[in-house]
């Protein structure tokens, strides 16, 4: 991979132990990825945010990185975390895990990153133009920003997203070429698309079963809630772009490719029927992604009898709170339900209207921005049923996967944690290693 002088001075350990570290993430992912060389990125939007998703390893690493004096080159917005930190004595959350959560976003903002917490950045500010190279981690932003806003990212993990902030680069890979973002796939909507559960049952039918770049037709209309919700379910799985016949600005460049994929009532029922785990839910969540302006407008307007959580943007939140009348409905911003730690408040199942994970039952509410259709408990970890043989370690703690164990030993390495068994390195003196790795999970 080639670098210039100022990069390779950088990987050298001239501009000090923390961007050294960042440098040589960045390079091996790129060679990882066969990339000639880096592109300047824009922005970036950076996950691993919540206390609940990272744990002590990942505040420890952030908490290090953000002692060595680093600042981000570029504009660079934060994911949701785990609770709002205005309103968490409201919802009784742990005390702990709130001063955690707060040493967290500190790290972050030492080292220059805007403290947005939110999955919709495009609309809090972080708004790409078309055509320009960003590098974001939140899995269904990154749909979104690839296939509607026409900007190029590849789904980052949080430590490259974060690597990228600081050096203002990535490599020149995947979606960021014009030839990686060709559609390999045709899809054709037979079923009707009358609001954001639709778009959502088929990202999730996609996501689940198919791999590349959907070409979608057969759609009419579609509004940005659509869209997003589409790009979210997309997102479960690994496809990371559509296109969309007269609705996304490089869909016109291409037509039908590939195989045909028919998506009708049957595919939708199909989907509906799979995600069903639980009869009764003890609140209901709207807002994975944050819901916009309009949804949360839906919300009110539908005057909900049952406990609503509302999740948004902070500035949503600040414009419409006052016009919440039904004590029903709580307004809620920088947090979301799938990075919170709703057991700790004693929620087990919970209603919603999108598939922010695949998991879920139907549910008779309705509000006019779609039906409340998944009531969710627990998520999928790993699909395929894999089986495995050998000792179980048992723990009554939870164990950060994203950091929390070692990948190579299988020794859980989270300080803290009561079968802590072994001591985590660094290859680079004076920066810690990214606990979780360039791989890990978005969120």
């Amino acid at each position: 991979m080639y670098l210039d002088k100022s990069e390779e001075r950088t990987l050298e350990g001239e501009d000090g132990a923390v961007l050294q570290k960042a440098m040589e993430l960045l390079v091996a992912l790129g060679e990882m990825k066969g990339a000639e060389r880096f592109v300047e990125v824009k922005s970036v939007q950076v996950s691993g945010v919540s206390y609940k998703t990272i744990g002590e390893a990942g505040l420890e690493f952030l908490e290090d990185w953000a002692g060595g004096g680093v600042e981000s080159r570029v504009l660079a917005t934060l994911n949701p975390m785990g609770v709002d930190l205005e309103t968490w004595e409201e919802f009784g959350f742990p005390p702990e895990f709130v001063e955690r959560q707060r040493r967290i976003i500190a790290a972050y903002e030492e080292m220059g990153i805007v403290p947005s917490c939110t999955c919709t950045p495009y609309l809090a500010g972080n708004l790409p133009r078309f055509g320009e190279d960003i590098a974001w981690a939140e899995s269904s932003s990154v749909v979104f920003a690839n296939s509607v806003l026409g900007a190029r990212t590849n789904r980052e993990s949080g430590p490259s997203a974060l690597a990228s902030a600081l050096l203002g680069r990535t490599p020149l890979s995947g979606l960021h070429l014009e030839e990686e973002r060709r559609p390999s796939f045709t899809v054709r909507v037979a079923a009707g698309m009358e609001d954001s559960a639709d778009y959502a049952a088929l990202g999730f039918y996609l996501g689940q079963n198919l791999d590349g770049i959907p070409y979608i037709r057969g759609v009419r209309g579609p509004t940005m809630e659509g869209l997003k919700a589409l790009g979210a379910a997309l997102g479960t799985g690994p496809i990371s772009m559509f296109h969309m016949e007269g609705a996304t600005p490089e869909a016109s460049v291409y037509g039908e490719a590939g195989e045909v994929v028919e998506f009708g009532r049957d595919e939708r029922r199909e989907v509906m029927e799979a995600l069903n785990t639980a009869e009764e839910t003890d609140i209901l969540c709207i807002g994975c992604p944050h819901c916009s302006m309009r949804e949360v407008l839906e919300v009110i307007r539908a005057d909900p009898e049952k406990e609503t959580w509302v999740y948004t943007t902070r500035q949503t939140r600040a414009m419409l709170e006052g016009r919440i009348k039904n004590r029903n409905i709580r307004l809620i911003s920088d947090t979301c339900m799938v990075v919170s730690p709703l057991e700790e408040v004693g929620v087990e199942s919970l209603g919603t209207n999108l598939l922010p994970e695949p998991l879920g039952h139907r549910d008779p509410v309705r509000y006019p921005g779609g039906p409340v259709e998944m009531r969710i408990r627990g998520r999928v970890i790993s699909k395929g049923g894999g089986k495995a043989k050998g000792r179980a370690v048992v723990s009554r703690e939870p164990i950060t996967f994203l950091g929390g164990l070692d990948p190579e030993t299988g020794e859980i390495t989270e300080r803290g944690h009561p079968l802590l068994s072994g001591v985590r390195s660094s290859s680079s003196p004076g920066a810690r290693a990214p606990p979780w790795g360039p791989m890990s999970s978005t969120r």
